[in-house]
């Protein structure tokens, strides 16, 4: 282009807008008149770069950048101004001294479609060293070199380059090419305009022609393992291709040059999770890994024509993305090394049949250990030797942690090193795996007891299972999801199942004991049958054994229940916990045995408290979870499936949602019966208890019961809708039909119908053993009536004996007795008033929030928020109320509710 003057520059400005050519390379938005985004020039994160697309000037208040759009063609593509004014004239589509309408066209495609190469390129030809302009997040910043790798042709000499680009979302790589444009100018394009595309080091290939070819991805790989090579004397070639893993640039590469080769391809080491959909944070296999789809991908290409293609398999010992250069670079590999490596992984590539190790299938059909999952900073694994649980912290997959699992000779085979394992590797691999991606789930994890598993009865022993009645010598079920985690040995001989008649010597048994009502015969029949099955039931019902001496309470615990149950219990006394038990139940579906549970003192009272709620919680199969905190700031839960009996003289039950789980059964001392003969009858009970209950009757005893547990459900369900009718409580239900149904199975092994199930309910007495008991709202109300206040005169009242002296008639007008009773109770939170509207009815009002009512509910269900309750009373209203202070809201409660009349 020769010389311009000022008349053609202007004309060649005016054919171009400012706007759209800046655009191009950083987003702009408009801001008044004007256009703004962050500038080019310098790093910044608020727009302070201006655009004026009527003056067609720009301008940074930044770094004070500014001009006209030549300007900054010019700084922005370092150019020169004679080149910045040719780069525009291509823009615009025209040539100097005419116009024509405006065709945007980046100067790539411009590149691409109008340049000429300039092979090779001179030596007195520098790169550039401007940076280069990469979009993120909508913005174009500039970002410098931080390295460059020469192609070089057949000839020896240099014909592009690959520049390396570090951005806040990884490295860049970018061709650069040297070109003559369509003006006839020569400058640099970042383009690859070689066609097919050239390969790096094919120089090489040229001047080596007969040496085997390594191939790997990338630059930096490639002459990482070269110089390797060279510095050995090892007579081989490594190359790489242009564009990485993209298919498209695998099939431009020039692999002509590679013809009649041996060849061996390294692929990088992937391990990436699926980003979407239902596999989401799974690891891919490998089959779908980009790194060796690309290596397969060559190696369909080079059979054709080549002597040999093997491929190096990645192993899963190493970290996503490893490659070569991490293998000389960070692992310090020398070429024995690498040699070693590259002989013992290499394998054919056979295209009907591709090696690929699959996840992890391959490594844990040999492993003597599984996988389980994770939590938050735990792996779990199950290893063969010990088969029990183990948990390793993340950071912690060392020798010291994974030699449990497995010996050292497996992971010598596994993960190789020159100094035995390389425990690194292992450790990558068991937190990248397949296995490792998936939740950890305690539920799926079972100890010792009996359990159901798809419709299976499993009985583990500890040691082993018994899988409908039949002894597997192993702690493994087919197609399970469940693991029976190894316990110590249970010891009970199963195999002599009772007869209809022998297990009736039970239950007639327990009918000879002196009972409160014969109601509770049942109650207890049913939970020495049911005790060793707790963890096959979905409902586990509870019992409490009260008596005072001398009725035989210790001999039915000693004699009857614990035998009974034998080694499917945990027995426990005195000041035990529910902490203690659940930490020593772990896994175990085994029942609990409390004998002496007194509540002596208030220290025992509220260790009996928790053990009674944790009974609670392991009524049903409700899915809740007991957790407690722990010393090191983690969550601990425990699911006991256990049912309790508790045996003391008193009973220490005060919730109403505990006395619907617990059944009451009272020994008492039968007072029409001559002493003499009573002692006579007690001791000929016992001699034939002693001779009935023995270790092998209740062996056999729980070999019947387990092998009737779908009959014992099954019958459950007809009982329990039966109560569930006839008291019209569905927890009663629960409660009464699984023990009716154990007791019923010790003289009937067959199905009971619903007709004889609801005759039999319809008949029995419930009185001693069921008390639907008040709601809650009226208990609370109970605690405050019944608290006894000393008045000012030193009497003592109750607030219900205060109330009735408030509400009674009274001839003197202003009685002052009545309202020194009214004002201490207005002391307390509490006001016994009438209705404002017709004064005929009356309220009680108890505040909302009060000091007064909080000291005497401290001790109680409800503490705070009594409110909430009370408000459960129908025709309850809500007022503010003033007491003492300031007003305050309050409940008021119908009185005729809370005081009826008497009959």
């Amino acid at each position: 282009m020769g010389s311009m003057d000022k008349k053609e520059i202007d004309k060649l400005k005016s054919a171009v807008d400012i706007k759209r050519v800046i655009g191009q390379f950083i987003t702009l938005e408009r801001a008044g008149n004007e256009y703004k985004g962050c500038c080019p020039f310098h790093q910044e994160d608020t727009p302070s770069f201006h655009v004026n697309e009527e003056k067609q000037t720009y301008h940074c208040f930044g770094c004070d950048a500014g001009g006209d759009v030549i300007t900054f063609v010019q700084k922005f593509k370092g150019l020169s101004f004679r080149d910045a004014i040719s780069w525009l004239y291509d823009y615009s589509g025209q040539n100097p001294g005419e116009q024509r309408e405006i065709k945007k066209q980046t100067g790539k495609e411009v590149y691409k479609n109008n340049c000429r190469l300039i092979v090779p390129i001179p030596d007195n030809i520098q790169l550039p060293s401007q940076s280069f302009p990469v979009q993120i997040d909508g913005v174009y910043k500039q970002y410098p070199i931080t390295a460059t790798w020469a192609y070089r042709g057949a000839s020896g000499g240099v014909e592009t380059y690959d520049v390396r680009f570090d951005t806040p979302k990884g490295k860049m790589v970018a061709p650069l090419s040297y070109c003559v444009t369509p003006s006839g100018n020569n400058e640099w394009t970042w383009s690859e305009l070689h066609k097919p595309s050239l390969l790096y080091n094919t120089d090489l290939l040229s001047k080596y022609q007969e040496l085997p070819v390594f191939i790997v991805e990338g630059c930096k790989c490639a002459t990482a393992l070269q110089e390797q090579f060279d510095l050995n004397d090892v007579h081989s070639v490594v190359i790489t291709w242009r564009g990485g893993c993209n298919q498209t640039a695998i099939k431009k590469a020039d692999w002509e040059k590679v013809k009649n080769r041996d060849v061996v391809i390294w692929p990088d080491f992937d391990w990436k999770p699926y980003k979407t959909g239902q596999k989401k944070g799974e690891i891919k296999p490998l089959a779908e890994q980009d790194g060796y789809v690309a290596a397969l991908k060559i190696a369909t290409i080079l059979k054709v024509n080549n002597k040999k293609v093997e491929i190096l398999q990645p192993q899963p010992d190493k970290p996503d993305g490893w490659d070569c250069a991490d293998a000389i670079q960070i692992d310090k590999w020398d070429y024995v090394q690498i040699q070693e490596y590259i002989n013992k992984y290499k394998v054919p590539f056979d295209e009907k049949k591709t090696i690929t190790f699959t996840d992890s299938s391959t490594f844990f059909k040999t492993a003597p250990f599984s996988c389980l999952g994770y939590d938050d900073i735990n792996r779990y694994y199950f290893p063969e030797v010990t088969q029990k649980v183990k948990a390793i912290k993340e950071d912690g997959h060392n020798a010291t942690a994974l030699l449990p699992l497995a010996p050292k000779e497996f992971w010598i085979e596994w993960f190789p090193h020159k100094e035995g394992v390389d425990w690194q590797g292992a450790a990558s691999y068991l937190l990248h795996c397949k296995e490792s991606q998936k939740v950890y789930n305690r539920r799926n994890i079972r100890g010792r007891g009996a359990w159901i598993d798809k419709d299976r009865i499993v009985l583990h022993m500890g040691d082993r299972l018994v899988v409908d009645g039949k002894d597997s010598q192993k702690l493994k079920i087919d197609n399970s999801i469940y693991i029976y985690e190894k316990g110590i040995s249970i010891e009970d001989n199963l195999t002599n199942p009772l007869s209809d008649a022998d297990s009736g010597k039970l239950l007639d048994i327990i009918d000879k004991l002196n009972f409160a009502s014969k109601s509770q015969v049942i109650a207890l029949a049913g939970f020495c049958v049911l005790a060793p099955i707790c963890g096959a039931l979905s409902w586990r019902p509870h019992v409490w054994l009260t008596g005072g001496k001398g009725t035989g309470k210790t001999t039915v615990m000693r004699d009857i229940v614990k035998m009974c149950i034998g080694p499917f219990a945990l027995n426990i006394i005195g000041d035990s916990s529910a902490k203690g038990i659940s930490q020593t139940l772990r896994l175990d579906a085994l029942s609990v045995i409390y004998d002496e549970s007194e509540g002596e003192n208030r220290k025992r009272k509220e260790r009996i408290q928790e053990i009674i709620e944790l009974a609670r919680i392991s009524s049903s199969e409700s899915g809740a979870r007991e957790v407690k905190g722990s010393s090191n700031f983690k969550a601990v839960d425990f699911e006991t499936r256990s049912m309790f009996i508790m045996a003391s003289t008193g009973v220490n039950i005060f919730k109403s949602t505990d006395q619907s789980r617990f059944t009451i059964v009272e020994l008492v001392i039968p007072r029409n019966v001559n002493p003499a003969v009573r002692t006579k009858e007690w001791q000929d009970l016992e001699k034939r208890i002693k001779e009935t209950i023995t270790p092998e009757y209740c062996s056999s005893l729980r070999a019947r019961t387990i092998g009737n547990i779908p009959i014992i459900k099954k019958n459950a369900e007809i009982f329990s809708n039966a109560v569930a009718n006839h008291l019209d409580d569905k927890r009663a239900g629960d409660q009464f039909g699984i023990l009716f149904s154990a007791a019923y199975s010790l003289a009937n092994s067959g199905e009971v119908d619903s007709n004889s199930a609801a005759v039999f309910v319809k008949e029995f007495d419930f009185s001693s053993v069921y008390d639907r008991g008040l709601d809650d709202e009226y208990r609370l109300i109970n605690v405050l009536l019944q608290h006894v206040m000393k008045l000012d005169n030193n009497k003592e009242l109750s607030i219900e004996e205060m109330i009735g002296e408030i509400m009674a008639p009274s001839l003197v007008e202003g009685d002052e007795a009545k309202m020194a009773l009214y004002n201490q109770l207005k002391r307390i939170g509490i006001r016994a008033d009438r209705d404002y509207c017709y004064r005929t009815k009356w309220f009680l009002w108890i505040a909302n929030a009060h000091s007064g009512i909080e000291k005497i509910l401290d001790e109680s269900e409800w503490p705070r928020k009594w409110s909430y309750i009370l408000k459960r009373f129908p025709g309850s209203v809500q007022k503010n109320l003033r007491y003492t202070g300031t007003p305050t809201m309050s409940t008021g409660i119908p009185m005729e509710l809370i005081l009826p009349k008497e009959d």
